[in-house]
């Protein structure tokens, strides 16, 4: 009776082994309890200008979060914003907040830090009224940065603006590279008087209120130019201010300094031709090089050569000689005296059959399909997850387990 006790005793612990080992190698893993949410803080943003908490900017962030959701910079009228401090020096100072680098820990109101500005006020000193002016705001201690395009005047050049009048009453002018604003300041034009350089286009059409001008100061050089004028039939010869004796026009050097008359520079113009080079190939008029050359000149502009199948480029020739040979066109030398068409001369090229070195073979493909070893994997298994080798190993012990006790059982029984 005893034995048999103790053979189901034996059983019962050999099962429960069996089963303990069965559940420690069990594919199956036991859902582990969801981790604390994370701790979030409140930051809120008071732009201290009398709006109500309300209407401040508000967000969530999560402790040791930077923050990346923040309000446009708030406006007030005579401040500029600075930008928004969470705490003040030992001597008073506002501390900024650096949203690059720091992070919230705890419920965090950031507040707007004003600074004082000044209004800086241009006047142009051209009859313009105030409401036109062009104005600014600028921190105190700052510098202008924004500020009018140059105004302009008739007859007058513009200096630059002042803020005061030295000594001998010359006006002082401001310093953008250096000066500094420290209260509401006006600025004021400071004109000279200049020398009005007209050019007259003469083409016939464009009148005096037309003309291009510019000012410059006497003793300077004129440097504001306008493009070269166009007329059909002409070349633009430059911009004359007097003539010789012989009536000849004399040019502007602009090199040379303006005098203190203002003085009217007109387009001279050189009688010119038109020449246009026919390819002979085909091409239509339309798309012919063409171009314009003023009388007496040479042409310094051609095109490239053209082409024509089975044919070879002799070269430009204008007429033909008495045997009705072409008379080929010296860019070098030759001069234009009137409107000319230059004509493409062609000779026919050789069309002899010629041996070609084409006789070798291409040779045959020695990775043919049939030679390639394929070391593609295809076996079609799935990837292993690496536990497959710990699933069989229990499997093992759990089997090598169930045998000894059958065994075991086996002998107690006889």
């Amino acid at each position: 009776m005893k034995q048999r006790n103790s053979t189901k005793i034996t059983g019962s612990l050999y099962l429960l082994a069996c089963l303990i080992l069965l559940l420690g190698f069990s594919p199956f893993t036991v859902a582990q309890a969801a981790p604390d949410s994370p701790t979030s803080y409140q930051v809120v943003f008071d732009p201290e200008d009398g709006s109500s908490y309300k209407d401040w900017h508000k967000v969530t962030i999560p402790e040791g979060g930077k923050i990346t959701d923040r309000p446009a910079d708030p406006q007030k009228e005579g401040f500029v914003f600075e930008g928004w401090a969470y705490a003040y020096e030992e001597g008073g100072s506002p501390i900024l907040w650096n949203f690059e680098t720091d992070v919230v820990s705890e419920n965090t109101t950031l507040w707007a830090v004003w600074g004082k500005t000044c209004q800086v006020v241009f006047d142009p000193e051209d009859g313009t009224g105030y409401s036109d002016w062009y104005k600014v705001t600028v921190q105190e201690g700052g510098k202008i940065t924004d500020q009018p395009a140059d105004p302009q005047k008739e007859g007058f050049v513009f200096e630059g603006w002042a803020y005061a009048y030295g000594e001998g009453g010359s006006p002082m002018l401001w310093n953008f590279e250096t000066d500094v604003v420290n209260e509401n300041t006006t600025l004021w034009a400071v004109w000279e008087n200049g020398t009005i350089v007209a050019f007259d286009p003469d083409d016939g059409t464009t009148e005096y209120p037309d003309f291009y001008k510019t000012v410059v100061k006497p003793g300077d050089k004129v440097t504001d130019i306008p493009a070269d004028p166009q007329r059909e039939g002409y070349v633009f010869g430059g911009w004359a201010y007097a003539y010789d004796e012989n009536g000849k026009p004399l040019l502007w050097d602009f090199n040379r300094p303006v005098g203190d008359e203002n003085m009217t520079l007109w387009a001279v113009w050189n009688k010119a031709y038109l020449v246009v080079f026919d390819p002979e190939n085909g091409t239509e008029y339309k798309d012919w090089f063409k171009l314009t050359v003023s009388e007496g000149g040479k042409i310094s502009v051609k095109p490239d050569n053209p082409v024509k199948d089975g044919y070879a480029f002799n070269g430009w020739y204008s007429h033909l000689d008495a045997d009705g040979k072409p008379v080929y066109w010296n860019f070098d030398k030759d001069a234009v005296t009137g409107n000319m068409t230059l004509w493409a001369s062609w000779s026919r090229e050789d069309n002899g059959n010629h041996a070609t070195g084409g006789n070798g073979t291409a040779g045959a493909d020695n990775n043919s399909a049939g030679n390639i070893q394929d070391k593609t994997d295809t076996s079609g298994k799935n990837p292993t997850t690496g536990n497959e080798g710990n699933y069989f190993l229990g499997f093992l012990a759990v089997l090598g387990v169930l045998s000894f006790g059958t065994l075991a059982l086996l002998k107690n029984q006889r």
